[in-house]
């Protein structure tokens, strides 16, 4: 009881020393706050980062890619040193040059490539946002995808954003009524646009799943939303229309004297909504099919069906009391991932929560403790069911691409490395150690002598568009596991 109460007490503290923000007063606020740049110092900008962007292995490529069988149009064409220049740098404050910036880059669909700003001069990242709405999208009994809504925020916090008490009552009483449009668009569209390019991976469905994610809170307002995205006119099938906009609110308190206090808020705010998803999370399970549907259904996939399964969604309402044979955990038993073998139904299965790891020092542990599970899983010849529902994104990558190489036995954990042809990445390359780099064409360790390497080859990818580039270099993995 006394847990509770201080808690409620945070939070209500949590209310009163946040700055909360319409769509329309932040972006206004962010502009004013970051005018007095001259069109030299954004251009100059501009100029440095086409330097760079030399050094871009998929420079050209990105000009006329590869397209798979299936979609001669998948892949966007993109010049980025053209769209570099499309860039408008005369009248502008940083907030919205950023913005278009960052819109370029994203043009190029990759995350491993995004633009970084400096967040003491501008702390863009000291805001979060916080969507109104719960989106979900299920099947009809005629197969026909259907999207509702519920709210999303807690109650209090509708006093805070635009109609925000009507908001809330027409999202009670239309529960059970599909949604016809958000900002004029179907639904899954809406998602599938939101922010603008700086949101855009080369898979579709990745996008999708990013922003979907994103909706719902932020921690940080970078990269930056588009403004619209931000304000909502959801129209429901019986023609009830709900104009309303995201919940927006600063990190830091202004008055630095409260810094300290409010840091230690925001902690426990942060634990107090961790234990929140923890808790919706085990009651999402209350409503869906138990595993053995799902074990039935696996049997009746074929021979070359379950051969060409990657992975099965379990989904259970018991799951959380399913007897694992092996759990990966650290110290402080946060759980990594979980395994059995179920003789009955003659399956392997692996639940993975995260790829995060908490305890740094735990890794390896963690690591062995997975070898166990896969040792487990080849005593018999049964197929491997991956449960990840509740997957947590994001990780330690190395992490991951373990699991994958003994999950999948076409996937490799090695690093490939390309770089175009240029007198930096030249320099890079002859320069810097390549020790731990296993050359393409011997298989070996390159040496210190690197000048003996011929790494050059041209590459034509058509439409008069041809690259020099260096070939690819494989990083060296250390195999704790041969399959």
């Amino acid at each position: 009881m006394w847990k509770n109460l201080f808690i409620l007490i945070l939070l209500i503290k949590f209310i009163n020393t946040r700055k909360f923000y319409s769509v329309d007063e932040l972006y206004k606020k962010l502009r004013n706050e970051t005018n007095g740049k001259s069109e030299e110092y954004f251009n100059q900008i501009i100029k440095e980062t086409k330097k760079i962007f030399e050094n871009y292995a998929f420079l050209n490529i990105q000009k006329n890619p590869p397209q798979p069988d299936i979609d001669s149009n998948y892949f966007d064409k993109v010049d980025i040193m053209e769209k570099f220049d499309e860039i408008e740098t005369k009248n502008q404050n940083v907030f919205d040059f950023y913005k278009n910036y960052s819109d370029t880059i994203g043009y190029l669909k990759d995350f491993h490539t995004k633009p970084f700003i400096n967040t003491t001069k501008y702390p863009f990242h000291n805001y979060f946002w916080s969507c109104p709405i719960k989106i979900n999208i299920i099947k009809n009994s005629k197969g026909i995808i259907e999207v509702y809504l519920q709210y999303n925020l807690k109650e209090e916090y509708y006093e805070k954003i635009k109609n925000g008490t009507q908001t809330l009552e027409m999202l009670k009483n239309n529960v059970k009524i599909p949604v016809k449009s958000i900002n004029g668009k179907k639904p899954i569209d809406y998602i599938q646009d939101f922010g603008g390019p700086s949101f855009n991976t080369k898979s579709k469905s990745a996008s999708y799943s990013f922003k979907l994610n994103n909706l719902y809170f932020t921690e940080s307002f970078i990269p930056i939303p588009n403004e619209n995205d931000l304000k909502l006119k959801i129209e429901y099938d019986n023609n009830d229309i709900i104009e309303t906009e995201f919940l927006i609110y600063n990190n830091l308190e202004e008055e630095q004297e409260e810094n300290h206090r409010l840091n230690f808020i925001n902690k426990k705010f942060s634990e107090y909504y961790q234990k929140q998803i923890e808790i919706e999370s085990q009651n999402v399970y209350k409503n869906l099919k138990s595993v053995d549907y799902y074990f039935n259904e696996f049997k009746k996939l074929n021979k070359y069906e379950k051969d060409d399964l990657f992975s099965l969604k379990i989904k259970n309402e018991n799951i959380n009391e399913v007897k694992w044979t092996i759990e990966g955990k650290d110290r402080n038993n946060n759980i990594y991932f979980q395994c059995l073998v179920d003789e009955s139904r003659k399956a392997n299965a692996i639940k993975l929560l995260t790829f995060s790891i908490k305890v740094e020092e735990d890794y390896n542990n963690i690591l062995d403790t997975y070898e166990k599970c896969i040792l487990l899983f080849d005593k018999n010849t049964y197929p491997i069911i991956v449960i990840m529902d509740n997957l947590f994104p994001g990780g330690k990558a190395a992490f991951s691409d373990f699991v994958m190489n003994t999950i999948s036995p076409l996937f490799t954990g090695h690093y490939s490395f390309s770089f175009s042809e240029s007198n930096s990445n030249n320099i890079l390359v002859y320069m810097e150690s390549l020790i731990n780099f296993i050359n393409p064409l011997t298989c070996k360790k390159f040496t210190n002598d690197f000048y003996q390497y011929n790494f050059s080859k041209v590459v034509d990818y058509g439409n008069g568009i041809k690259e020099h580039y260096l070939l690819p270099f494989l990083t060296i993995e250390k195999e704790r596991i041969k399959i």
